[in-house]
């Protein structure tokens, strides 16, 4: 997988700590893939018609770990905001223990709360990654 505008690389002590700083599990498939990118385009850029753009854990604008700070009051718990589309909707993956650790969702952020946009989308991290497509139209 190709990204395109990467952020500067993390270390993997930065995202360990991180990671403690959060105080969550992030899935091992998606810690790959932000230790080598950082956040960027896909050059598979769709998912399901919708435009994914990975933001960075820390580094470039608008840093999850900012993101955090920001959407704590309205992010459902455990919810980890991974990604954006241009038109105001977030990828989520649900770090809570149990059966939906590690599924990804997409909410829109203009909604009165966030679980009243809830779609699924993928069983896992690395489900999601391999149905990028190039194509918008789905």
């Amino acid at each position: 997988m190709k990204f395109l505008y990467s952020k500067q690389k993390l270390t993997t002590e930065e995202l360990n700590f991180f990671e403690k700083e959060i105080n969550l599990k992030l899935p091992q498939d998606y810690k790959k893939l932000i230790l080598e990118y950082n956040g960027g385009a896909p050059e598979k850029e769709y998912f399901k018609g919708k435009w994914v753009i990975f933001d960075s854990i820390k580094y470039g604008k608008n840093p999850i770990e900012d993101n955090l700070k920001s959407f704590k009051s309205i992010l459902p718990k455990k919810l980890y905001p991974f990604g954006h589309d241009p038109g105001g909707w977030l990828f989520c993956l649900d770090l809570n223990e149990g059966e939906d650790y590690g599924k990804v969702y997409f909410y829109r952020m203009d909604e009165n709360t966030l679980e009243d946009s809830k779609e699924f989308l993928a069983n896992s991290f690395q489900e999601f990654l391999e149905n990028l497509s190039d194509n918008e139209d789905y």
